[in-house]
């Protein structure tokens, strides 16, 4: 099974943990992404990811995390189960997976729209409100830029991409007129 399987598995059983209080979900969303600084540094996450730490060093390391953040006991309490489990090296998908739950628990979806110039507050809000449209979801909308997509915009939802790049325009009226 694949580290995102599992690790959204766990995310599911945690979000199941939080009994739907919205409250908890957040601080708990909030303080996974603190844990995730953890795994920044690369010496730090060889010992968290590593097989042959001992359990009750890596217990009392993630107990001294725990409380130096303010964790609520189900988050303490999950990270016990993490460690004994051997899991500790998946926390970073399991961050992504939670928040990802989370969101859609909070009828939110999160998407980046990538356009080769700065986009207005005015055509932002355009395409925040299409999306709204089409998902029936508050959208979280973030923005990149990259000019080698020469025009219009790239949206990625999820795994799910809708390119209106004139970079793909070309490309395929290029296809078409070379077969």
């Amino acid at each position: 099974m694949s580290s995102e399987k599992i690790a959204s598995r766990y995310a599911s059983a945690l979000m199941e943990l939080t009994k739907g209080d919205a409250a908890v979900q957040a601080k708990i969303d909030s303080q996974l992404t603190s844990i995730l600084d953890l795994f920044a540094d690369k010496e730090i996450k060889k010992v968290i990811a590593s097989p042959i730490v001992n359990t009750e060093l890596m217990s009392a390391v993630f107990k001294n995390v725990a409380d130096q953040i303010g964790a609520p006991e189900i988050l303490k309490q999950f990270f016990r189960v993490l460690v004994d489990a051997r899991r500790t090296a998946i926390i970073p998908e399991i961050k992504q997976a939670f928040h990802k739950q989370f969101l859609e628990s909070q009828g939110q979806v999160e998407a980046t729209a990538i356009t080769a110039v700065q986009l207005d507050a005015g055509e932002l809000d355009q395409i925040k409100a299409k999306l709204e449209g089409m998902l029936n979801k508050k959208v979280l909308l973030t923005t990149q830029i990259d000019k080698s997509i020469l025009g219009g915009f790239v949206i990625k939802i999820d795994n799910n991409l809708i390119d209106m790049s004139l970079r793909t325009k070309l490309d395929n009226m290029t296809k078409f007129a070379v077969s």
